[in-house]
């Protein structure tokens, strides 16, 4: 009789220990409930201010209490329960939409988010679980997107990446100003795809083709004007080079001429007589070259070359 009594007990105490006892790893949120009311909340260090922000907001919430400690928990058997929630990452890919650009052109966007449970508390309340938070990470995502694509024409979007990066950081925080009311924090958000709708493939890719031939035109253009500088300034260095050869070469050629003069002058001061006859000489040379002269007795020539 005493062994059943004991053997009972010892279950009754198992059961007890077991409904009482729970355990919360670095990975999850916890909340712990009494009769639906929230009694105590378990979070990561990093979460812990915003969770107390929230308790301080409520005087609904001010007897719940707050512990970043994993592992080994225990509350009350039966009447407590435990909710637990991710507060790792969460990845959100989103289905293919149709947006409009400010050029008024069709586009079909693939969009990943990254979101996170940030606080429990407020989650519990407004989301319950992850699947509503999704559609309504939706709903606020594509709002968002479609502003700013409302703002950029079709060709930014597809070719542009250094603008796309930054319309994606300007989302996630228009985004994180709705989706923190409900305890949740998106960390990123990428655009996966940008396709064209059919009815602008032909038009975005002439528009595109146009702007690359205007921009070769231009470094066309951009090199001609080049060239023509440095033929003109190879044209304005060689005249002055040839300036100065001239000017070296008039220089040169009075100092030639200064010097004939000195020789002459000294050849005649040397020899009267031979002087005139070479100047003689050199004046027939000059006047009767190809013809054939007839010397009469009376001219100089005829004295030197018979006398």
């Amino acid at each position: 009789m005493k062994k059943g009594i004991f053997i009972i007990l010892v279950i009754i105490a198992i059961v007890l220990l077991g409904n009482s006892a729970y355990t919360v790893d670095s990975r999850e949120h916890a909340i712990v409930t009494r009769f639906g009311e929230v009694q105590k909340v378990i979070v990561k260090p990093s979460n812990y201010d915003t969770v107390i922000n929230t308790i301080s907001s409520s005087e609904r919430y001010l007897s719940v209490s707050v512990s970043t400690k994993v592992g080994l928990h225990f509350k009350v058997p039966f009447i407590e329960h435990v909710e637990k929630f991710e507060n790792r990452l969460i990845t959100y890919k989103t289905a293919p939409r149709q947006v409009t650009t400010f050029d008024k052109k069709i586009l079909i966007l693939s969009n990943n988010a990254q979101w996170q449970i940030v606080d429990p508390l407020l989650f519990r309340v407004t989301m319950k679980n992850t699947n509503q938070a999704s559609l309504r990470l939706d709903d606020i995502l594509y709002s968002e997107i479609n502003v700013q694509v409302g703002k950029t024409d079709a060709h930014t979007l597809i070719a542009d990446k250094v603008y796309i990066e930054a319309m994606s950081e300007q989302i996630v925080q228009d985004v994180n100003k709705e989706m923190i009311k409900y305890g949740i924090e998106v960390i990123d958000n990428r655009i996966l795809k940008t396709d064209l709708h059919e009815s602008n493939i032909l038009n975005i890719y002439a528009r595109m083709e146009a702007e690359r031939k205007q921009k070769a035109q231009q470094y066309r253009s951009e090199g001609e004007e080049e060239k023509l500088k440095i033929i003109s300034g190879a044209d304005k260095d060689a005249a002055i080079m040839i300036s100065e050869a001239q000017k070296e070469a008039e220089i040169l050629k009075g100092e030639g001429d200064a010097l004939a003069a000195q020789i002459y002058s000294q050849a005649y001061s040397a020899d009267p007589e031979f002087y005139e006859f070479y100047r003689t000489l050199e004046m027939y040379k000059d006047t009767l070259t190809g013809t054939t002269m007839v010397i009469d007795e009376s001219s100089p020539l005829f004295k030197y070359l018979f006398q």
